[in-house]
């Protein structure tokens, strides 16, 4: 449950909070990367009824009619640390939409100084920075369980 029901959950949160933006929201595209593999991007929301401006620079903004590409990580410090590398390979399936960001759990908190920096602008570098957070993984995941349990208890 812990895997797979809070990271469809996360999916599921950002799609039905951002995807208001535009007319599709699809889920889990797959892309063709260069070096011939390919990868999924979580959401792309496209036919935007307005223009998005997410921040400043290059794949910051969609133009009204455009999409966005949205990779979600929902984990504890040590699994976004260990996903730095594959986040940046999933960024270039990103690269179709007019803007790109990626949203995590706010876990990321839990890195030191140094390594958040590095995994930022990684992601930054890659062209899908990193802009929301989700909370932290252990919420979610009480917050699941009791709904699972169906009582009070959240342990």
């Amino acid at each position: 449950m812990r895997s797979n029901l809070s990271g469809a959950y996360a999916e599921q949160y950002v799609a039905h909070t951002l995807g208001v933006l535009g007319t599709e929201v699809k889920v889990h595209v797959k892309h063709d990367l260069k070096s011939g593999s390919y990868t999924f991007t979580d959401l792309v929301i496209t036919g935007l009824k307005e223009p998005v401006i997410l921040g400043r620079g290059k794949g910051m903004s969609a133009p009204k009619g455009g999409s966005i590409a949205i990779e979600i990580k929902n984990g504890k410090a040590s699994y976004l640390k260990q996903q730095k590398d594959h986040m940046v390979i999933q960024a270039e399936g990103h690269q179709n939409a007019d803007a790109s960001i990626t949203i995590c759990t706010r876990d990321i908190k839990d890195l030191s100084p140094e390594e958040e920096a590095a995994l930022r602008e990684a992601l930054q570098n890659a062209g899908s920075p990193l802009i929301g957070m989700l909370p932290r993984k252990d919420e979610t995941d009480a917050m699941l369980w009791k709904a699972v349990k169906g009582g009070n208890d959240a342990g």
